[in-house]
């Protein structure tokens, strides 16, 4: 599999190996917020809505697209 970020209606940003990698760009690069549902929960970390993460098989074919959440993260790993 590989990962893409792309900025919606535009190209691709930066392809990775690992939907970590992709989530590792956006943070550094301040292209996501945080979300706080819950007192006793990390935050939830929320891409920007003008930028899709799209998913590629090893044939890049398009598999899945618009990832817009990372789930509850730890963010003491920044």
């Amino acid at each position: 599999m590989k990962f893409a970020l792309f900025r919606i209606g535009g190209d691709s940003i930066v392809e990775c190996h690992t939907m970590d990698e992709v989530w590792t760009y956006v943070r550094a690069n301040g292209l996501c917020s945080e979300e706080i549902t819950h007192e006793d929960m990390p935050p939830r970390i929320i891409l920007n809505p003008e930028y899709a993460i799209h998913t590629f098989d090893t044939d890049g074919e398009l598999v899945a697209m618009s990832r817009t959440r990372l789930g509850y993260v730890d963010t003491s790993e920044w």
